[in-house]
């Protein structure tokens, strides 16, 4: 069987019909892998950007929701906040705390800050105090609550015999 040569002739073209059918094969195999590999990228950046518009879109929609809301808490603080002439009261609003809670107060404005007119501003001010200390604490206590929008920044007392001395700065707030 060996020694015929047809045999051999037939045995070597099945084997290299049979061979180049294996390459060939695994040649479609590795190209198809190739492009499977090339798709599937391709559909995980799709999805990613899919899910990162989805997330914008999904954030976006909040943000107007919340844009909403801020816009009427925007509204009342603008109502809350009176314009720089109307702190010409301040002042006596803060001698009315004064006597309600039985302090001596020395009152003055100090310097106006807050650059646009979009932001509040606010003028700092300084309060020389004197009274008991439950007394004082009353009086921090009503300045911090009143109709205005103050911020007590610093307050330093210091006691002379029986009757506490100090100085309170802060700032209140108005709207340019």
């Amino acid at each position: 069987m060996w020694d015929d040569p047809q045999f051999r002739k037939k045995f070597t073209e099945t084997l290299a019909i049979g061979g180049a059918g294996i390459v060939l094969f695994s040649i479609t195999l590795l190209i198809l892998g190739k492009l499977i590999s090339n798709d599937t990228k391709r559909i995980i950046s799709a999805q990613k950007t899919i899910t990162e518009k989805t997330a914008r879109k999904t954030t976006t929609a909040l943000l107007e929701k919340d844009k909403e809301k801020a816009s009427r808490y925007f509204t009342m603080l603008e109502n809350a906040l009176p314009t720089k002439d109307g702190l010409i009261v301040f002042p006596k609003e803060v001698n009315f705390l004064a006597k309600k809670t039985e302090v001596n107060v020395g009152f003055s404005f100090k310097e106006e800050s807050g650059s646009n007119a979009s932001e509040a501003r606010r003028i700092n001010f300084q309060i020389v105090i004197e009274g008991t200390l439950p007394h004082i604490h009353e009086f921090i206590k009503e300045l911090e609550n009143n109709r205005f929008i103050v911020s007590v920044e610093n307050v330093d007392i210091s006691q002379s015999e029986s009757v506490f001395r100090g100085t309170i700065r802060g700032a209140v707030y108005f709207k340019a």
